[in-house]
């Protein structure tokens, strides 16, 4: 699987789950509390050259170690982050 997430203002963000042929993406819920990073997209289109049932997507990192537990349309996984750089570097 491969993941993107983003943090935005007022407990909004965006999060991406790719596995096999395409993604779930869209807006999630997020919040932070004692040092987790939690994302919650409910009903995410699945995104593909085939168009696919949404899916709800959970994703948890713990931010001071940078690895957490993804569940995607009934994938679910561990996960080991590494910070993207700004500007696509």
């Amino acid at each position: 699987m491969d993941i993107w997430a983003s943090l935005g203002d007022a407990g909004a963000g965006r999060v991406s789950a790719c596995a096999y042929s395409g993604c779930w993406e869209g807006e999630a819920k997020t919040s932070a509390a004692s040092g987790r990073l939690l994302w919650v997209g409910d009903n995410l289109p699945f995104v593909s050259a085939l168009d696919g049932a949404a899916g709800d997507v959970t994703l948890l990192i713990l931010a001071k170690d940078g690895v957490g537990f993804v569940r995607a349309g009934g994938i679910a996984t561990p996960v080991l982050c590494h910070r993207a750089m700004k500007g696509g570097e």
